[in-house]
């Protein structure tokens, strides 16, 4: 049987409680068949998921059971248009039930895996481009223009395809054609800009600084992320968690940035 304690089956019940509405807690302790009555206790839905795993624990007196409201909330016929969201549950699930040595596989089925000896291991073996983007509270934007990389985690492609979202804004803004570093040196040209941050009147030092800042943020990413040759530098690795979220932030900078601003006129 597993070794498990209090703490972990609170861990356990706070995770899944985000997953699943009142009502789906009523219905999972019927389906399970250990009803609990409680709809109308006041309690709320990390309190009501422990205390069905802990009823559970407690009659049939073994703690593998726990497992029955783990599979139930990560069934995947639950997720068949949300599988980002599965995806989220899987990585954080699998974080605390890999210290120990468990994990739910893609099929939403409890299997055995090698022990994380760490919090810190766990983490780094089950957190993804996506939820550490999320964590982070990167600008939307960043996320629209490479849903369908991140969930592959092609790190490469992500950054590759939130650079050239970017570039794409900045279009609709300025109904400029071109693309790229060409792009921001049209649009952002201190003595006639196209574009312009909102209150910005570029005539002291600190307002010209900041125009600058911004010019010079976009050609960075212009030249090291929107280059397809710059997965071959060595300033960037394609294949690092690391370097892709640094690519990812400055890029979810430039669209806060770029939320503060407005055109002068239209280029098209």
């Amino acid at each position: 049987m597993l070794n498990i304690d209090t703490q972990f089956v609170d861990t356990i019940g706070k995770i899944l409680s985000d997953y699943v509405s009142h009502s789906e807690i009523t219905r999972m302790g019927e389906v399970l068949g250990y009803p609990q009555n409680d709809q109308n206790s006041g309690f709320n839905k990390h309190e009501r998921v422990h205390n069905l795993m802990s009823d559970i624990l407690n009659r049939t007196q073994n703690t593998d059971n726990i497992k029955l409201v783990i599979e139930y909330v990560c069934n995947p016929l639950r997720y068949i248009n949300e599988f980002s969201i599965f995806e989220q549950l899987r990585t954080a699930i699998n974080i605390p039930l890999s210290l120990k040595g468990l994990i739910v596989s893609d099929s939403g089925q409890i299997v055995t895996t090698t022990t994380s000896k760490t919090l810190s291991e766990a983490k780094k073996r089950f957190e993804t481009l996506d939820s550490r983007l999320k964590e982070l509270k990167v600008h939307p934007h960043v996320l629209k223009f490479c849903t369908q990389e991140l969930l592959q985690e092609n790190y490469f492609h992500a950054v590759f395809e939130a650079s050239k979202g970017i570039f794409h804004r900045i279009r609709l803004l300025t109904g400029s054609a071109m693309d790229s570093a060409s792009l921001i040196d049209q649009c952002f040209k201190p003595g006639e800009p196209i574009v312009i941050i909102n209150g910005n009147k570029l005539q002291t030092l600190d307002e010209q600084s900041e125009y600058k800042g911004l010019k010079n943020l976009l050609l960075a990413i212009a030249h090291l992320y929107r280059n397809s040759k710059a997965h071959k530098l060595k300033y960037y690795n394609a294949d690092n968690l690391n370097d892709a979220l640094t690519a990812l932030t400055l890029m979810s900078l430039a669209h806060n940035l770029l939320d503060s601003c407005s055109n002068t006129r239209r280029l098209d």
